[in-house]
């Protein structure tokens, strides 16, 4: 069964958007299209027309919305033209970073609440294979608030997540993709 996943450096994903993308790529795919954003505070917004959605990003502008919905469907259509068999592996390290050399605590103040201190702490690894066992793609999963840069900045940017990719992507010389999936990252910077 054919999936797509989509994963954009934005700060939500509007489900409303994403049936217009699931329109634009036909029948065949309704249903089977996921987004997942980083929730970079440094990545285009105004592309909800949830007025929720609008209280820190700001109201809808059709410009931004119709060219977030045609680069989406673009993406997909790019992927599904390159398809290749390929196999498909998952792991799970449920005791990620203990030491927070990679991420941490976010935010002390709410340490007193239930729960205390306490960061998500699972890493899952999806990793795609090309059928000669080479790898193609992986996908880290594990909650991280991508806010490396400030708040005064004014410069798109990929932030945490893109970094992460990045270094990543290094190690198998570029050739592989590299996708982060954000998890529980709320709390944990």
């Amino acid at each position: 069964e054919t999936i797509v996943w989509l994963r954009t450096d934005s700060i939500f994903a509007d489900d409303t958007l994403l049936h217009e993308v699931q329109e634009v790529l036909g029948p065949d795919l309704a249903g089977k299209v996921a987004w997942s954003t980083t929730h970079s505070h440094n990545a285009p917004e105004q592309y909800s027309a949830s007025s929720l959605l609008q209280l820190g990003g700001g109201v809808m502008r059709k410009l931004v919305r119709d060219r977030m919905r045609d680069k989406l469907a673009l993406a997909a259509q790019t992927a599904l033209a390159a398809r290749e068999p390929a196999q498909i592996g998952i792991a799970l390290d449920a005791d990620f970073d203990p030491d927070d050399y990679v991420t941490h605590d976010r935010r002390g103040e709410d340490n007193e609440l239930a729960g205390g201190s306490k960061k998500d702490s699972f890493l899952w690894v999806i990793r795609v294979d090309r059928a000669d066992g080479s790898p193609l793609a992986i996908l880290p999963i594990f909650g991280v608030h991508g806010t490396s840069v400030d708040a005064y900045n004014a410069f798109q940017s990929c932030d945490v997540a893109g970094g992460i990719e990045r270094v990543l992507e290094e190690q198998f010389d570029s050739q592989v993709t590299v996708m982060h999936i954000q998890g529980a990252g709320g709390d944990v910077s």
